[in-house]
């Protein structure tokens, strides 16, 4: 895939960086001051506002909420982020604690927020390595749960299929590596806070495809430890390392 950065957080990190290139530095200026969706085929700007549309759409018998900003033309693709939940959180409150919802306009993208499947004692959860976070073993297939509505936003909405990132935190952010691995030809980057990849990376992880993997951890956290460690029986691998595996 290209090395374009369609969610703003990901060009927001990419300025923080330092004793880069000068190449590398004007490339990085010219996505800054890049208007991705200023042009409307020579008619103007579009005028996107807080008015914002939804739209539930279904893949695998599951339902998800699309959310679009005020003014959204489905002729005129936008990024498409896709926001990805942690152990027992949903869809919408992961949204709104990360000020997804504000972003929609003022960063000019659709939002996608589904919910992983709920487990014997209430809990939603993504099926996304062996060590996060399918306690019960249940018969689930996110990884085409996703990608059918991804496929949908991008055939039915308006989402700019090389726009496409995932956010994912904890059990989501593992969800969004899995994805990375599953489906990334159809993935133009991810954003992974407080989660991990596969253990046995090269067994576990199709080479679908290179997204690009910006990979934030704590070193406090507690729960899903930077230096890795076990969880529900399952191994799996260090902040460090799981960058590592993409980088090779």
């Amino acid at each position: 895939m290209g090395t374009r950065f369609y969610a703003p957080i990901l060009v927001c990190m990419m300025l923080m960086a330092s004793g880069l290139p000068d190449s590398e530095q004007e490339e990085i200026r010219w996505l800054e001051n890049r208007s991705w969706t200023n042009s409307n085929d020579g008619y103007g700007p579009i005028n996107y506002t807080d008015e914002h549309t939804t739209a539930t759409i279904t893949s695998e018998g599951r339902d998800a909420i699309l959310t679009m900003p005020g003014g959204h033309v489905y002729n005129q693709p936008l990024p498409l982020v896709v926001a990805l939940h942690g152990y027992s959180s949903s869809g919408w409150f992961n949204a709104w604690w990360m000020s997804l919802y504000d972003s929609v306009h003022e960063n000019e993208h659709l939002l996608l927020t589904p919910d992983g499947s709920m487990n014997i004692i209430g809990m939603r959860f993504w099926n996304a390595t062996d060590a996060c976070c399918n306690l019960f073993d249940t018969e689930v297939d996110d990884v085409a749960f996703l990608e059918g509505l991804i496929n949908t936003a991008v055939l039915s909405y308006g989402a700019d299929p090389e726009g496409v990132v995932l956010i994912g935190h904890s059990n989501g952010a593992f969800m969004s590596h899995r994805m990375a691995c599953d489906g990334g030809s159809i993935i133009e980057s991810i954003v992974s806070l407080n989660g991990a990849s596969w253990y046995d990376f090269s067994n576990d992880c199709p080479d679908t495809g290179r997204p690009n993997i910006l990979h934030v951890h704590g070193t406090a956290d507690s729960t899903i430890q930077y230096n890795g460690g076990t969880m529900f029986g399952g191994l799996y691998p260090s902040a460090p390392q799981s960058t590592a595996y993409w980088a090779d």
